[in-house]
């Protein structure tokens, strides 16, 4: 088996990206305010209470199940405006992460070594946000998520949403250790 000649270990798991540029005199600005994203926890905890009853109504009662998701869906619009985003909810797609940063697919190019806000929203509503530069932007066939692969490198990040993306890594290798596993037996 080859080492793997990079810094980080990277996996491919499924979240959905929002980014915004940030302009070189609004960084001070920014940063401050993702060191407050901790005061949204209430918010995002409260959505991953609903997305939980999603899945546990979905086998019980459909109507509930209905209720639930469009409450998950006006909880999204509510957290993206209070951060400050349009109200659009970005859809899941398959990223490739490491602790040092991500890729993704895009439909807006950045420039390298440009500074995005980047927050990435997992299957089970956890999130991280932070500040990233844009380390590589190239055209790559059309998809759902548009036709730009970016890749980013986190630069600012709380210690608590750096301690999730690791979570997630860790747990993504797991579940490629028993499919690994499970395809050899």
């Amino acid at each position: 088996m080859a080492e793997n000649q990079r810094e980080h270990f990277r996996v491919d798991i499924d979240a959905a990206i929002t980014v915004r540029h940030v302009p070189k005199e609004k960084l001070p600005e920014v940063a401050s305010e993702i060191n407050q994203t901790l005061r949204l926890s209430t918010l995002a905890q409260a959505n991953k209470v609903i997305f939980e009853s999603i899945k546990t109504e979905q086998s019980h009662n459909k109507r509930h199940a209905d209720l639930f998701q469009a409450m998950n869906e006006k909880m999204d619009y509510i957290l993206s405006l209070v951060q400050g985003k349009s109200g659009a909810v970005a859809k899941p797609q398959t990223i490739n992460l490491s602790s040092g940063g991500c890729r993704f697919t895009t439909t807006k190019a950045y420039n390298n070594k440009e500074i995005i806000d980047i927050t990435v929203r997992f299957a089970d509503q956890s999130e991280v946000r932070g500040l990233s530069y844009v380390v590589m932007v190239r055209e790559t066939d059309a998809t759902p998520f548009g036709k730009i692969l970016m890749a980013v490198e986190f630069q600012s990040m709380i210690d608590s949403h750096r301690s999730i993306i690791d979570k997630k890594i860790m747990e993504r290798q797991r579940e490629m250790i028993i499919e690994k596993k499970e395809a050899e037996e």
